[in-house]
C-alpha cells in the first residue's frame, strides 16, 4: 500500500463527506420491453462483501449497508456515466432500489422515446455497455479502518442526491483518487499528474517541509518544481 500510516491516516481523513464512485461488473444487467410500454432496466449497482482496491486501501462494502439510507426514502437518479439528464428517479417513482442479499439491485422504467434510452438499449445489446456504479456519501462513523489505514469496510452509506450509473469504463472502483484530483485541481493546489507524482508531494509536505517559490504561472510547472525543491530539502 502507498505511504506511511500517518500518510494514509491523512488521506483516509480527507475523505469525510466526499462523493465517491464505485464501479462494478456486476453482471445481470439487462433492459427488456414490459407489457405498459416502457422499458425495465434491471441489475446490480453495488455488491457486498467483495474486497477490491480503492488507489492506496483496500475496501469492502459490508452487508446491511445500504439498509438505513433506502429507508429514508432517498432522492436518487438513474444515469449514464454519473452525468446527464436522468432516465429514471425514485422521486418519479420510476426508479426502485432494494438491497438484496447481494448488493444494490436497481429496477428502472425507461421511457423509449426518450433518445438516451433508445441509445442506452442500443449499446447493451451490442455489449459495448454492461457494468453499473453509484454515487454515494459515507456520514460519520459509516466506516472502519484496521490500524494501518490500509483497509477499509464501508458500513453504511448515504444515496440521498446521489446517482446510480450505467458505465462503460472498466470495472475499476478505484474512482475516488481521481475525484480528489480533481478537488484539488479546482482548488488550485496540484494540477493533473500522476497519482505517483500526487502521492509524493503529499508525503513530502506531510514531513513539515514548507512550499518553495512557484515562479512560473503554469500549474504543472509549479507542481514540478515544487517537487524537485522539496526532493532537495530531504
Amino acid at each position: 500500500m502507498s505511504g506511511t500510516t500517518a500518510w494514509r491516516r491523512s488521506k483516509a481523513h480527507e475523505l469525510g463527506s466526499t462523493v465517491e464512485h464505485r464501479e462494478f461488473a456486476a453482471g445481470d444487467l439487462e433492459i427488456r420491453e414490459t407489457g405498459d410500454g416502457t422499458w425495465l432496466l434491471t441489475g446490480y449497482a453495488s455488491i457486498v462483501e467483495r474486497w477490491y482496491t480503492v488507489g492506496w486501501y483496500r475496501e469492502r462494502i459490508a452487508r446491511g449497508a445500504f439498509r438505513d439510507t433506502l429507508s429514508a426514502d432517498p432522492d436518487v437518479q438513474l444515469l449514464i456515466n454519473h452525468s446527464g439528464m436522468p432516465l429514471a428517479r425514485t422521486r418519479s417513482n420510476t426508479l426502485t432500489l432494494e438491497e438484496r442479499q447481494r448488493g444494490l439491485w436497481i429496477e428502472a422504467r425507461l421511457d423509449p422515446e426518450d433518445p438516451d434510452a433508445r441509445s442506452l438499449r442500443g449499446k447493451m445489446k451490442r455489449g459495448d455497455i454492461d457494468q453499473m456504479s453509484f454515487a454515494f456519501r459515507v456520514p460519520s462513523g459509516g466506516d472502519a479502518w484496521n490500524d494501518d489505514y490500509s483497509e477499509r469496510v464501508v458500513k453504511t452509506v448515504d444515496l440521498h442526491r446521489g446517482d446510480v450509473s450505467v458505465v462503460n469504463q472498466g470495472a475499476n472502483p478505484a474512482a475516488t483518487a481521481e475525484m480528489r484530483a480533481q478537488n484539488a485541481r479546482r482548488a488550485g493546489e496540484i494540477p493533473d499528474f500522476t497519482t505517483r507524482a500526487r502521492q509524493e508531494l503529499d508525503l513530502l509536505r506531510l514531513g513539515g517541509r514548507t512550499r518553495p517559490a512557484a515562479p512560473s504561472s503554469d500549474p504543472l510547472v509549479r507542481a514540478r518544481l515544487e517537487i524537485e525543491a522539496l526532493r532537495g530539502a530531504r
